[in-house]
């Protein structure tokens, strides 16, 4: 683990465009991790039925496959930077769903924003790896695994712990 943290700091003191790019992936994780968590408190709030929350669980994940090879097609003949702009303005544009899904007691809207994100995740996932890869020497490939491994750790921890904290 000293190994990968060496490498993301020496990574990240040589390439502004990385910590420009970890900062706002840490924020689009923890915001991910917060509406999963206010959609799903809201769900059981309103005493949604077994099935809607495992159709909501199911949405949540299996869109982001579906993405992923979409988003390694679009790796072919798009940008990866590109890639990453446009899913995190459709992430963004996607809010409105949840903010109309709480409002008006809508449960289909909370259903589209989750298979939303997860297919802009999916998407942006190839992208950000082939960033990584043509962005970073050889040697600071394991900084990427630190970057990947502190995004993931944003979304679980930090975006479901203040979700849960704004519930309780």
């Amino acid at each position: 683990m000293n190994t990968l943290l060496f490498a993301l700091i020496g990574a990240l003191r040589s390439h502004r465009w990385l910590r420009l790019l970890g900062f706002a992936y840490i924020l689009s994780s923890l915001g991910n991790g917060l509406t999963q968590v206010i959609i799903f408190g809201q769900l059981l709030h309103w005493q949604a039925s077994s099935a809607t929350l495992t159709l909501v669980y199911m949405l949540s994940m299996l869109p982001s496959f579906v993405g992923s090879i979409w988003g390694e097609m679009l790796c072919k003949t798009t940008s990866p930077l590109l890639i990453l702009i446009f899913t995190e303005i459709l992430g963004l544009l996607a809010l409105v769903f949840p903010l109309y899904g709480l409002l008006h007691h809508n449960v289909p809207a909370l259903l589209v924003v989750q298979c939303a994100e997860a297919l802009f995740s999916g998407i942006s996932y190839p992208a950000l790896t082939l960033l990584f890869k043509r962005g970073l020497r050889h040697d600071q490939l394991p900084a990427a695994t630190a970057m990947e491994t502190i995004i993931f750790a944003s979304q679980v921890l930090l975006g479901t712990g203040l979700g849960f904290s704004c519930l309780t």
